[in-house]
């Protein structure tokens, strides 16, 4: 853990993978119990997108490259964080409810951040050239916004229906030509809309060290696992 992880906890969030397993086919949520299978040749041990030295991993853009969750509720209100990496021309997919009722989270092949719900809010900021960028979609009962490296990036009125479904990290349940190409790290998700300066901190957090963490090295997913 890190003081990144622990403000993650501590802001609520319902759901958290910090994607740093270093082995294996379970990617562990650290906030309850929706733990991921890994499936295809997720590459997993990459280097992440925080200074605390966490690792990620990195989806392939294969079409059986995914890591799956049971089911995860997304509120009316809610928010969707996560850390990404990519380099790719193409429209890919990070987060997906589908075949449920349809929310998707990507990048546009000319590297906008793209939500669809009932239609599609694009960021005007750019997040395709290969840098770790930090991305935190938050829905209220009819905004959705979208924050880019800790800064407000996009506001649309679109309101999100309360769903609970399977996620799909990395890929799209529906069309494999949406698979994730690049790195992902710490996605969680939170029954609340996060305010702009919970994000603003929270991006400022990737530059924090483990030891301002505690010096507790070892992820609640490895510790599960009974490693050191």
């Amino acid at each position: 853990m890190s003081a990144y992880s622990d403000r993650v906890i501590a802001d609520g969030a319902s759901a958290y993978w910090r994607l740093n397993e270093p082995s294996g086919t379970t990617a562990f949520d650290l906030a309850g119990s929706a733990h991921g299978t890994i499936s295809g040749a997720v590459t997993l041990g990459q280097p992440g997108a925080l200074a605390d030295g966490d690792k990620a991993m990195r989806v392939n853009g294969t079409i059986t490259e995914k890591i799956t969750t049971p089911a995860v509720t997304l509120p009316i209100i809610c928010s969707v964080e996560a850390w990404i990496q990519s380099s790719a021309v193409a429209l890919k997919a990070y987060l997906s409810t589908r075949p449920g009722s349809g929310t998707i989270i990507g990048k546009q092949a000319t590297h906008e951040v793209f939500v669809y719900v009932s239609g599609f809010v694009v960021s005007t900021g750019l997040v395709g050239d290969g840098a770790w960028h930090h991305v935190v979609v938050t829905v209220s009962v009819a905004t959705t916004r979208i924050y880019l490296d800790g800064v407000l990036d996009t506001t649309v009125a679109q309101a999100h229906p309360a769903e609970t479904q399977p996620l799909t990290l990395g890929g799209d349940g529906n069309d494999v030509n949406l698979t994730w190409n690049g790195g992902l790290d710490e996605i969680a998700i939170y029954p609340r809309a996060l305010t702009a300066q919970e994000i603003a901190d929270h991006y400022a957090l990737r530059l924090v060290p483990d030891s301002a963490g505690g010096g507790r090295p070892i992820s609640l997913g490895a510790w599960k696992q009974g490693l050191s």
